[in-house]
């Protein structure tokens, strides 16, 4: 139910440097979601919103034009009175009690399932986690507060228009026939390391709907800046793998197209006097073949990170 990444990826530090440690693709459900808290302006979510009870209606885009549907946040549209007997349900046979102590170590919710093609090739994974954590929206909307978690993030684009997190300038969007539909769509440039071996880079596409008490982040990597070969590399979807010289530099390979990834972050506050949240996230992250040769190492680490990056997360909440 929620995936909780956060500093697995490089982000800029407070100092301009870049951050250290692997980048791993649950940590952008974070980044997008937490960000946008405090830079897009308050929108009350309507249930005709979304269409056929189905988050990103359109579902994530391959490159093979299929596409996967993305289910709604668990508590989405319900009432705060109604939202019990789901959260029981979650906790599982985990209980309750244990999924909701205020602790910095209690459980994570963690579900992961591969998608695959007709022919039983993996495609993509599936990442559906959630956790308890002891704070409020307000205090999520606090810009000093994502600082201090996320590093000051720079929302111009300044001298390098490829830093971690640029918003996409105007004069882009425009070439691609874009007009943001209301104030709570945006786009920003990422560049994702994974794992040192593979470096991803693109326009995602970010969706905000929030409430008082809730807020819903809906997010993609948008099919119209996919990279085809022989155009600029800038402000475009693709990856290419990382290896090592002779003196063990990192270097870049020839590009290749991508698509794939995407899902949602959802916050709510299920107790106010208690400063109880539910984070809740879904990830649908195309692996390619050439990743990692097919292999099950990016599912092994998914877990342990989870767990990690809810600990984290939980932590930079202490007051």
């Amino acid at each position: 139910m929620l995936a909780k990444g956060y500093l697995g990826i490089m982000l800029p530090a407070k100092n301009g440097t870049k951050a250290s440690g692997w980048a791993i693709f649950t940590a952008i459900a974070c980044w997008i979601g937490i960000v946008s808290l405090f830079t897009v302006p308050e929108q009350t979510l309507r249930a005709d919103d979304l269409e056929d009870g189905r988050a990103l209606p359109d579902g994530i885009h391959f490159l093979d034009e299929q596409s996967v549907p993305i289910p709604l946040p668990s508590l989405h549209a319900m009432a705060g009175d109604q939202y019990e007997p789901t959260l029981r349900e979650i906790a599982g046979k985990i209980g309750w009690e244990r999924f909701a102590k205020n602790n910095l170590y209690a459980p994570v919710i963690i579900d992961i399932d591969s998608i695959k093609r007709p022919n039983g090739d993996r495609i993509a994974h599936s990442v559906h986690s959630g956790f308890i954590a002891y704070s409020t929206i307000s205090q999520l909307r606090d810009e000093d507060l994502m600082q201090s978690v996320l590093g000051r993030q720079d929302k111009s684009l300044q001298k390098d228009p490829t830093q971690f997190g640029q918003l996409v300038p105007e004069s882009v969007l425009q070439a691609k026939g874009i007009q943001p539909h209301s104030p709570d769509e945006s786009y920003a440039y990422v560049k994702l390391p994974l794992m040192n071996r593979v470096l991803v880079e693109g326009v995602i596409r970010t969706e905000k709907r929030e409430g008082e008490h809730w807020v819903e982040m809906y997010w993609e990597f948008d099919p119209r800046f996919l990279w085809f070969p022989g155009e600029p590399l800038e402000f475009s979807n693709f990856w290419r793998p990382v290896s090592a010289d002779a003196v063990g530099r990192p270097t870049e390979q020839p590009p290749q197209p991508y698509l794939g990834c995407g899902g949602f972050l959802a916050v709510y506050e299920i107790d106010t006097p208690n400063r109880q949240l539910f984070v809740e996230s879904r990830l649908i992250l195309h692996e390619p073949h050439e990743w990692f040769n097919g292999s099950q190492f990016l599912r092994s680490k998914l877990p342990t990170m989870l767990q990690e990056n809810a600990r984290k997360f939980r932590r930079e909440l202490k007051p």
